[in-house]
């Protein structure tokens, strides 16, 4: 399945763990607002990845100004995608799997391709489950770094560019 998406942003919001349905709806502005704390960005950092002044995606999520038109991607967002390993499913873009917030099944620990195991650093926790991880790993969307022994990251491959 190829799917387009025309913005960091658009990639981000919808990078959620499959399952997730909530009852609720929040304001732009304050979802950003939890992906910059989440993923430890600055609004600075956020604006330039997005094309954005810092100034309007301030004024974005105060929501003084409306989320009403798509922007083009830019270089530095064009950069997150590649294929090192030459996957015939084409670029992707590497995916942190942990997350800030405490999950029901988010702590377990993986092993890598070598017996090497991991579990997410301090206060943080998978942002999968168990079995999503191993749904994951068995259709080569785990990326273990070029050695097989580095913290893993998923690979959304219909992400493309």
């Amino acid at each position: 399945m190829d799917i387009a998406y025309s913005t960091e942003l658009e990639i981000i919001m919808t990078d959620t763990p499959q399952g997730f349905s909530p009852d609720w709806v929040s304001p732009p502005g304050e979802s950003i607002a939890d992906l910059l704390e989440e993923h430890g960005w600055t609004q600075a950092e956020l604006a330039e990845r997005l094309g954005y002044t810092a100034k309007h995606l301030n004024q974005l999520i105060k929501g003084k100004v409306p989320l009403s038109e798509k922007v083009g991607r830019t270089s530095a967002s064009d950069a997150d995608f590649w294929n090192p390993d030459d996957d015939p499913r084409g670029l992707w873009r590497r995916s942190d799997l942990t997350a800030a917030k405490p999950y029901s099944d988010g702590h377990y620990v993986v092993v890598g391709p070598h017996g090497d195991q991991f579990s997410p650093r301090g206060d943080r926790y998978w942002s999968i489950s168990r079995e999503t991880f191993r749904e994951l790993e068995r259709d080569n969307r785990i990326w273990w770094g070029k050695t097989g022994r580095t913290f893993p990251y998923g690979l959304p491959r219909g992400e493309r560019r």
